[in-house]
């Protein structure tokens, strides 16, 4: 599905006709709809549709689950691949001053909110009448160039407010059980964090000593630099020190898993664990562990940093079953890549078959069961196993998270 992307489909301003600005949501309600209307043509049924995504697209599928239209019929089944990340979203009112203020004036709001830049800084001012026409009438390299001057863009999730097309963030609706009552497929890959740290190696001496290393995992745990998240983050790259794998890549290594384990996993587990506890549908709960995943075609730039250098070499793993390389395996087109091996090609062929029975049936077939706190089926070129929660939190260090200080 095409839908728009960054402020031009996520802007939330009080001058819109929906101020939380969740227009690329609706964009992919619109197809979904066109879907209902129009695919028996094609041969389809509008009564078995799927919706499925990956990384943002995922985590778009979470929100449709949750959203006004959860219940619309416009879907029977739904999976989400690696979209636990961002779990509570947006509030309206912080939409509007880390990701409005850089467009327009606030009108209505306070001029300044301390940490967040003050309304008037952005290209439009005026009423909400005149802004309303400022934004439509900006060029889109001027909406890029306010979008890239504001302060959150990189981290731009939807924004929810009560009474809207969003009404909760994905983390409450989940535990108020205000959730699409249709089957689920979630899951999550084993070194999602790998492609995440290597994009921000080089801004941290590419891990080399231990202050960079600190400084890297500063920067992700405490990204606005409160005084109060300091002694978390110093937490989080202590006890990561001491359970990475060891050796000339220690700092790589334990950088990557945090960026695994707090984004992705953990908030997987959690999430798959609300939804099993439905009445009357089941929740399906995989674990991507090839860790010798060849490297998705879209990030071919990866094959550099690798060889001869080994730039971007996590060490064990080189970058292993990274964020999207499960992709390739579902689609088939893994079966192509020149670095594949037999027993990857019959990993891609089971996957594409659980996700197409789960499609057609509601279930991914061959002995994989809805998640019960047991039934996770791990996904390797071995063969398929299934784990438990435990197995899938202890690998993922969900203890940690749960109590970072060992409170008791």
């Amino acid at each position: 599905i095409n839908y728009r992307l960054n402020a031009f489909g996520f802007l939330p301003h009080p001058a819109l006709e929906d101020p939380t600005g969740n227009f690329g949501l609706k964009d992919q309600v619109k197809a979904l709809e066109w879907v209902r209307e129009y695919i028996a043509d094609f041969g389809g049924d509008p009564q078995n549709v799927t919706i499925f995504g990956e990384s943002a697209g995922g985590h778009s599928v979470l929100s449709l689950l949750i959203s006004q239209e959860r219940n619309s019929a416009l879907f029977q089944k739904a999976i989400v691949q690696s979209g636990s990340y961002s779990p509570d979203q947006t509030a309206l009112g912080a939409g509007y001053y880390t990701l409005g203020a850089a467009f327009a004036d606030l009108n209505g709001y306070p001029d300044v909110v301390p940490g967040f830049p003050p309304s008037g800084v952005g290209p439009c001012s005026g009423t909400n009448e005149e802004i309303l026409t400022c934004l439509r009438g900006m060029t889109a390299e001027q909406v890029m160039a306010a979008q890239n001057a504001g302060p959150a863009w990189a981290w731009i999730s939807p924004v929810y407010q009560a009474g809207t097309f969003l009404p909760k963030n994905i983390a409450t609706a989940l535990t108020d059980g205000d959730v699409a009552d249709v089957p689920i497929i979630v899951g999550t890959n084993l070194h999602e964090g790998t492609l995440f740290a290597g994009l921000f190696l080089a801004d941290f001496g590419y891990m080399s000593t231990e202050p960079n290393y600190r400084d890297g995992v500063s920067a992700l745990i405490n990204p606005t630099a409160n005084p109060a998240l300091d002694p978390l983050a110093t937490a989080v790259g202590t006890y990561y020190l001491g359970v990475a794998p060891n050796g000339a890549n220690l700092y790589r290594n334990a950088y990557s898993m945090i960026w695994t384990d707090a984004t992705f996993t953990c908030n997987n587990l959690g999430q798959a664990t609300t939804l099993a506890q439905r009445a009357g549908q089941d929740t399906f709960f995989y674990w991507f562990a090839d860790e010798d995943a060849p490297i998705n075609p879209t990030y071919a730039v990866l094959r550099g940093l690798l060889e001869p250098t080994k730039w971007l070499d996590f060490g064990q793993w080189a970058v292993g079953a990274s964020h999207s390389f499960e992709i390739q395996y579902i689609f088939g087109s893994v079966k192509d890549h020149p670095d594949v091996t037999a027993a990857q090609r019959d990993l891609s062929d089971r996957m594409t078959l659980y996700w197409a029975n789960f499609a057609k049936n509601g279930t991914p077939g061959n002995g994989w069961t809805a998640y019960t706190g047991a039934n996770i089926r791990k996904l390797h070129p071995d063969g398929d196993t299934d784990a438990t929660a435990f197995d899938f939190g202890a690998a993922h260090h969900c203890a940690f998270w749960a109590n970072p200080f060992g409170i008791e």
